[in-house]
Protein backbone atom coordinates (compact mmCIF):
# COMPACT_ATOMS: atom_id res chain seq x y z
CA UNK A 1 0.00 0.00 0.00
CA UNK A 2 1.19 3.73 -0.53
CA UNK A 3 3.34 5.27 2.24
CA UNK A 4 1.25 7.84 3.06
CA UNK A 5 -1.07 4.98 5.09
CA UNK A 6 1.34 4.87 8.31
CA UNK A 7 0.52 3.96 11.47
CA UNK A 8 3.59 4.79 13.02
CA UNK A 9 6.34 3.66 10.95
CA UNK A 10 4.11 0.49 10.12
CA UNK A 11 2.74 -0.16 6.51
CA UNK A 12 -0.23 -2.13 5.85
CA UNK A 13 -0.82 -4.81 3.64
CA UNK A 14 -3.52 -7.56 3.43
CA UNK A 15 -4.56 -8.50 6.53
CA UNK A 16 -2.73 -6.38 9.11
CA UNK A 17 0.72 -4.08 9.54
CA UNK A 18 4.00 -4.94 8.68
CA UNK A 19 7.16 -3.02 10.17
CA UNK A 20 8.82 -1.73 7.86
CA UNK A 21 13.18 -2.28 7.33
CA UNK A 22 14.20 0.29 9.74
CA UNK A 23 11.41 -0.14 12.13
CA UNK A 24 13.02 -1.08 16.04
CA UNK A 25 10.14 -3.76 15.64
CA UNK A 26 11.51 -4.36 11.73
CA UNK A 27 10.38 -7.91 10.22
CA UNK A 28 7.03 -8.13 12.65
CA UNK A 29 4.04 -8.43 11.70
CA UNK A 30 0.02 -8.17 13.31
CA UNK A 31 -3.21 -6.74 13.73
CA UNK A 32 -4.84 -4.40 16.41
CA UNK A 33 -8.35 -4.84 16.45
CA UNK A 34 -10.61 -1.38 17.19
CA UNK A 35 -11.14 -2.48 20.77
CA UNK A 36 -7.33 -2.85 21.55
CA UNK A 37 -6.93 -6.50 21.08
CA UNK A 38 -3.53 -6.82 19.12
CA UNK A 39 -2.22 -9.69 17.46
CA UNK A 40 1.86 -9.78 16.25
CA UNK A 41 4.16 -11.89 15.14
CA UNK A 42 7.96 -11.88 15.22
CA UNK A 43 9.50 -14.17 12.88
CA UNK A 44 13.16 -12.23 13.34
CA UNK A 45 12.86 -12.93 16.96
CA UNK A 46 10.91 -15.82 17.07
CA UNK A 47 7.60 -15.39 19.23
CA UNK A 48 3.88 -14.37 18.25
CA UNK A 49 1.35 -12.91 21.05
CA UNK A 50 -2.28 -11.86 21.22
CA UNK A 51 -3.21 -9.48 23.83
CA UNK A 52 -7.81 -9.92 24.10
CA UNK A 53 -8.57 -6.62 25.75
CA UNK A 54 -11.71 -4.63 25.16
CA UNK A 55 -12.24 -0.76 25.47
CA UNK A 56 -13.19 2.34 23.52
CA UNK A 57 -11.65 4.13 22.05
CA UNK A 58 -8.23 2.78 20.95
CA UNK A 59 -5.63 3.85 22.78
CA UNK A 60 -7.92 4.75 25.48
CA UNK A 61 -5.37 2.09 27.96
CA UNK A 62 -1.91 2.09 27.18
CA UNK A 63 -1.12 -1.53 27.85
CA UNK A 64 0.07 -2.95 24.73
CA UNK A 65 4.36 -1.66 24.99
CA UNK A 66 3.79 -3.03 28.78
CA UNK A 67 2.78 -6.45 27.57
CA UNK A 68 5.43 -6.21 24.83
CA UNK A 69 8.14 -5.34 27.28
CA UNK A 70 6.59 -8.19 29.63
CA UNK A 71 6.63 -11.10 26.67
CA UNK A 72 10.32 -9.78 25.16
CA UNK A 73 11.67 -10.00 29.34
CA UNK A 74 10.46 -13.45 29.94
CA UNK A 75 11.31 -14.72 26.33
CA UNK A 76 15.16 -13.11 26.94
CA UNK A 77 14.70 -11.10 23.99
CA UNK A 78 16.73 -7.85 23.88
CA UNK A 79 16.00 -5.29 21.38
CA UNK A 80 18.91 -3.08 19.90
Amino acid sequence: MPPELDSYGNGFGFGGYVARPGAWNAGEFGWDGAAGTKAWLDPVRNYAAVMMVQFFPWGAVPIAEEVRGAIRADLGIVMT
